[in-house]
């Protein structure tokens, strides 16, 4: 999920991944996924702007390591 909506380019994407957080979030109740989400709006927010933007870069940025598995 969140691969998927740090790729996410159009409104429709970004409207199915915001809901996909959203639900998540609110049923698991876990921080690691408000982390995420948060990470995956910053990319939005910097790709709107016109920024070449990664994710990675902003795990740095923030202290945060991701361990998928």
């Amino acid at each position: 999920m969140f691969i998927a909506s740090v790729k996410a380019i159009g409104d429709e994407d970004c409207a199915i991944a915001t809901i996909a957080f959203t639900r998540t979030e609110r049923r698991q109740g876990m921080l690691n996924i408000t982390r995420l989400w948060e990470i995956v709006q910053e990319v939005w927010r910097r790709g709107n702007k016109g920024e070449e933007v990664d994710w990675r870069t902003i795990c740095v940025e923030r202290g945060a390591s991701l361990v998928f598995g």
